[in-house]
């Protein structure tokens, strides 16, 4: 099916029987792989800032995870990465802690548990003043 152009003219077809061409080859995706390793090793802490400042949107990296191995490996790689960076940023206070928490609960599976026994077990110590006298000064 060809689609009219907005002033209703008929547009070409397209003369390619592949279609276009695929924009993210598997040479490419692993190109991105190698990057993504070198700027997490370096100064890199969040996966969004690399996928943005190299042009695409986060949303892709599941794409490229399907697409190559070496690229879910660098994914995986700068996941940890991430992590440890997070956690020892918080624990030297170089990062904000809430929002470092924040991160490692929403990216890594961090959750804080309290547990709470009870055994049914009241104890209720009494302490008895009234034998002593108060001192005056």
């Amino acid at each position: 099916m060809v689609r009219p152009r907005k002033d209703g003219t008929p547009s070409a077809p397209c003369k390619s029987p592949e279609g276009r061409p695929e924009t993210w080859t598997i040479e490419r995706v692993e190109q991105e792989a190698i990057a993504l390793i070198e700027w997490m090793e370096g100064d890199g802490l969040l996966l969004n800032e690399f996928a943005l400042k190299r042009g695409y949107l986060p949303g892709l990296f599941d794409k490229f995870d399907k697409k190559s191995e070496k690229f879910r490996e660098a994914h995986e790689r700068a996941m940890k990465w991430q992590e440890l960076k997070l956690n020892k940023g918080a624990m030297f206070k170089k990062l904000n802690q809430v929002q470092a928490y924040a991160n490692l609960c929403r990216n890594h599976g961090w959750k804080q548990e309290q547990t709470i026994e009870h055994k049914g077990e009241v104890i209720v110590n009494i302490i008895d003043y009234s034998s002593v006298k108060k001192e005056r000064k």
